[in-house]
């Protein structure tokens, strides 16, 4: 670069800078001030380079997660406290009688006022730990206002509705205030022990019941006023949960009509319960747009089947015969919540489908296939579920279904039992009933080994089942030909066994004729082993012979078909 080409940057340089400074409003001087001022020193942190490499991120914050959980286990600890010193001055003052009713239904309300106060006391300090105490609160007042009409009648039915409404009322009301923290669950859980606590020795009288619908009814509106699914699902399982244990618990005595009313009474009451958890899920899932994710649906699971097992207990107690018509009008409810949200949300965002199906799979199973279908019909619906699985497989709902696996193991269960019932039957006593089934068992094998070949999938499956349907073609023949003798029987079977390999010429199906070779080596070694022990030395060698030629014509035939893939 020249001396001219170097002046000329220089310059350029220079008229830049003065217009930088005129821009800034000051002059260059002030420009290497500002440039002078020392840099901001940056603090040193606690721990060196070395320190943080050994203490990660994660840690920390694994660290910090344990204590806030410490903690907010330590307060539910101190809630309990505070709700069992309360019960039990309650118990003391009753018991030593050194205080009018009055006087103590007032102070243990003045007790749960105080746990409430001291909530807001501390709200401003730690927002989510203060919502233990009111939560313990809520719940001390529902124990007075409870115990009070137990033991005093103080108040009465109406004023025990009247004030358990207020006390609801008056929950939601504190849901303002704390509805990120803690109270929800603190009431909740707090809510369900008040039972056991004031009725355990009283047994499920009705303001029990009532006490139980209303705590239902009011934490389904809390959970929907504070948007929050956790607490719907813990209100759920501690309303059906607390219910069905605290019946157990308080079993109904007695016989007759009055030991009947009061499982009714109790299988009413339960339904009641789940009808509210029931509305209230789908309540929330319209109101915000927001239905059950996968994994959400699938935590009611176990909670739909207690209640099943508890409300058929009921059932049972109050009419054996009418439970399993009771069980499927419980399905059919479920099914018509479910229709009628998903109706008004889109479609898709529903994922709870494959709950509702494995519910109704379910009751169908215990209600209708074990205790409705006659036994001799239960092989019918093996054939048309098997059916309608199989050769309807792309309808939506049969293809929903597939891909369920509660309904797929309540089939293969069906399975299991009915398979080899059928084969039972057809070997313990000849019937005319049991050799058509396992005739069609076989045709039905036979046809979905065709229809998988037609299709080309399911080839590994279509060998199993058609081996499931030559032992039931096989168990029938031997019913039909038992009584001839046991070489008959090996014929028979040899004849089925061409039969199969005639079928796979004409069809050309290899996969059908090597099938055939397990009836073959069934019927081989039940001649060499079974029958030629049992026969005389001329039937022997003629059964050696003809069991030759069986099995040498099969082998022909196989090794041709090898040719046709």
């Amino acid at each position: 670069m020249g001396n001219s080409e170097l002046q000329s940057v220089l310059d350029r340089l220079n008229r830049l800078e003065e217009r930088v400074t005129r821009l800034e409003g000051g002059d260059s001087g002030k420009l290497l001030k500002v440039r002078e001022q020392p840099a901001l020193v940056r603090p040193e942190p606690l721990l060196s380079g070395a320190d943080r490499d050994e203490v990660p991120l994660e840690q920390v914050n694994t660290a910090n997660a344990e204590r806030v959980s410490t903690g907010r286990m330590l307060g539910f600890t101190a809630g309990f406290c505070f709700f069992l010193a309360t019960a039990f001055i309650i118990k003391l003052a009753i018991d030593s009688a050194w205080l009018t009713p009055e006087r103590q239904l007032l102070l243990a309300a003045l007790a749960g006022f105080v746990l409430i106060g001291a909530g807001f006391a501390l709200r401003k300090r730690d927002l989510e730990y203060a919502g233990i105490l009111p939560g313990i609160g809520i719940v001390v007042l529902y124990l007075t206002i409870y115990g009070g009409n137990i033991y005093y009648s103080l108040p009465d039915d109406r004023g025990l509705i009247v004030f358990s409404s207020a006390v609801s009322l008056f929950s939601i009301y504190l849901l303002r205030y704390f509805a990120r923290s803690l109270f929800v669950y603190a009431a909740v859980i707090g809510t369900y022990l008040v039972p056991f606590v004031a009725y355990r020795e009283l047994g499920l009288t009705l303001p029990a019941v009532f006490y139980f619908l209303a705590s239902s009814l009011t934490l389904a509106i809390l959970s929907l006023a504070s948007q929050n699914r956790l607490l719907q699902l813990l209100s759920a399982y501690s309303g059906i949960l607390a219910f069905g244990l605290f019946g157990e618990i308080t079993e109904p005595r007695g016989a007759g009509t009055l030991l009947e009313r009061r499982f009714t009474e109790l299988a009413i009451f339960q339904f009641a319960q789940f009808v509210i958890s029931l509305c209230g899920v789908a309540a929330f899932s319209i109101k915000y747009q927001s239905p059950l994710k996968r994994r959400e649906a699938w935590g009611y699971f176990p909670l739909l089947l207690f209640f099943y097992a508890i409300e058929y207990e009921y059932l049972t107690h109050i009419n054996r015969n009418l439970a399993p018509w009771v069980a499927l009008a419980l399905a059919l409810t479920v099914i018509i919540v479910f229709q009628a949200t998903k109706r008004k949300l889109p479609a898709s965002l529903i994922q709870s489908g494959d709950v509702v199906y494995a519910f109704v799979a379910v009751v169908l199973f215990h209600a209708g296939y074990l205790n409705l279908l006659p036994e001799k019909f239960n092989p019918l619906l093996l054939i048309v579920l098997a059916g309608v699985l199989t050769f309807y497989r792309d309808f939506p709902l049969v293809q929903a279904l597939r891909e369920n696996f509660v309904v797929a193991a309540l089939f293969y269960i069906i399975v299991a039992l009915e398979l080899p019932r059928a084969c039972l039957e057809n070997c313990r006593e000849f019937s005319w009933y049991w050799v058509s089934i396992g005739i069609v068992y076989a045709g039905a094998a036979l046809a979905f080994h065709l229809w998988t070949r037609r299709l080309a999938k399911d080839r590994d499956r279509s060998y199993f089942v058609l081996a499931v349907g030559h032992i039931q073609a096989m168990c029938s023949l031997y019913a039909l030909s038992s009584e001839s003798g046991s070489f008959v029987v090996s014929l028979v079977w040899g004849i089925y066994a061409f039969a199969i390999l005639g079928i796979a010429s004409r069809t050309r199906d290899a996969s059908l004729g090597r099938s055939s070779t397990f009836v073959l080596a069934v019927v081989a070694g039940k001649v060499l082993l079974y029958d030629v022990a049992l026969a005389s030395a001329l039937v022997r060698i003629g059964c050696l012979i003809l069991t030759g030629v069986l099995l040498y014509a099969g082998g022909f035939l196989l090794r041709r078909m090898n040719s046709w893939e």
